[in-house]
């Protein structure tokens, strides 16, 4: 077990890092205090030495400064820091980067009488541990800064980005990062390289866009959150890798799945959507890529929290994550293959979702999921589901209950797998508990 300052939100996000050679644990706290002046809540990341009996973390130093203020060319620049929820999102980025994002980052930009106000558009930092300088990537705020009055007029608005609200990272070096407030909350995501982040040398005076960025369009359709979560595998039928994003709010609240072409260069390209089929179910609000069945192509799971299951004639609210199997020539079925319900009564199964290895060595990947509600006085269970050939097992074959205590701590809330933190030869599994500060390794 692993402790955060109280109220912090510690365990929020997570993943495991390696860094000379040392095994760590990255935990997210968006609410944690830091040592920037005038900045209250701006959110911490923490760094753990991989130890059997948990111990201390270290505060990583991401960003030192408080709020700052630019001019260049008659325009004023101002960032806000205060509440911006770093550390809502991390991830392990090669063994010598880490990625933190801030969605509730705020700026504003003034130009000739007009300003475009305190919007969040969000800002995610990539660190370098080799020298502890870290560069900003927020591309929402670069948009800004061109004709702050042309800005106040135009539909195409990124103001609300919340850019890093959700994230993930390829196996070929590409963030993937959601912003499901951008264009009037219809939302939007953003792919570029790393090392393109790297090469720009990008400051915050004021930040510049990276070349080799990519991103979705505006599509009209308002307030459907595209971007809430997001994932990658290989999915299109070559070796690039592909795009899977949540769209939660999606066809009148039935909710979405949209699959990316990863070939796409500037404005991405769909190539396939899943559907939701029950209204506010939240369906997207977790996403997952893995070839469950070992047929060498990657395979989609989407968590549903909010999925409603009928019981004794009743509907009750149980969560639910479905899985569909690629077939030959990268075609998906319209329907899931196969559909898992949780076992509580408002529990939000499915909130996450975890790719978590071979933990029982019999050549299929199996997955966790979260349901931090659910269990004895909803403290809190996850669920451990193995691969076969036909797609995951019917019932888990583990359920983690949380060891807390205390009720509501939100265990399991976020997860991270596939990882053999203590080298043993088998997977580990990393579990959130933000709400009792806490966060847990099961070996």
């Amino acid at each position: 077990m692993f402790s955060g300052p109280t109220g912090s939100l510690f365990g929020f996000s997570a993943d495991f890092h390696t860094f000379n050679n040392k095994s760590f644990v990255v935990i997210g706290a968006p609410k944690a205090n830091t040592s920037q002046s005038g900045v209250i809540e701006g959110g911490g990341v923490f760094l753990c030495p991989w130890s059997p009996a948990g111990g201390n973390c270290d505060i990583i130093e991401f960003d030192v400064e408080g709020d700052e203020v630019y001019h260049r060319d008659g325009m004023m620049f101002h960032s806000f820091k205060s509440q911006q929820w770093l550390g809502a999102s991390v991830r392990s980025v090669s063994n010598t980067h880490l990625l933190a994002c801030a969605p509730l980052f705020h700026w504003n930009v003034q130009s000739r009488g007009a300003e475009s106000g305190k919007t969040p558009v969000g800002n995610c930092l990539l660190l370098d541990q080799s020298t502890g300088s870290s560069l900003p990537f927020s591309p929402c705020r670069g948009n800004m800064m061109d004709d702050t009055y042309k800005l106040m007029k135009n539909r195409h608005d990124q103001r609300y980005c919340e850019v890093g609200f959700s994230s993930d990272i390829t196996k070929d070096g590409q963030l993937l990062l959601g912003a499901p407030g951008g264009f009037f909350f219809q939302g939007q995501v953003f792919t570029v390289g790393v090392s393109d982040i790297i090469n720009s040398g990008q400051i915050n005076t004021p930040p510049q866009l990276v070349s080799g960025m990519s991103q979705s369009d505006e599509k009209g359709k308002y307030d459907v959150y595209h971007g809430y979560s997001v994932a990658s595998g290989l999915l299109t039928g070559d070796s690039i890798t592909d795009y899977v994003v949540g769209v939660p709010n999606d066809r009148n609240t039935a909710g979405s799945v949209k699959i990316y072409d990863g070939r796409s260069s500037g404005s991405l390209t769909l190539h396939h959507q899943f559907q939701g089929a029950q209204v506010a179910s939240y369906f997207g609000h977790s996403v997952a890529v893995v070839d469950v069945n070992s047929d060498g192509l990657d395979d989609v799971l989407v968590g549903a929290p909010l999925f409603m299951d009928r019981v004794t004639e009743q509907l009750q609210e149980r969560g639910q994550v479905v899985l569909y199997l690629q077939r030959k020539h990268t075609s998906f079925p319209s329907h899931p293959d196969q559909s898992l319900i949780g076992f509580s009564l408002y529990g939000r199964f499915g909130s996450t979702l975890a790719v978590l290895g071979d933990l029982d060595m019999d050549g299929y990947q199996d997955i966790a999921v979260g349901a931090p509600w659910s269990g004895d006085s909803g403290r809190g269970q996850v669920f451990i589901y193995l691969g076969n050939s036909n797609g995951l097992s019917a019932t888990p074959s583990q359920v983690i209950d949380s060891p807390l205590p205390s009720s509501r701590a939100a265990f399991g809330f976020s997860l991270r797998g596939g990882a053999d933190i203590d080298g043993n030869g088998y997977p580990d599994l990393l579990v959130g508990a933000w709400s009792a500060d806490r966060a847990f390794v099961y070996r």
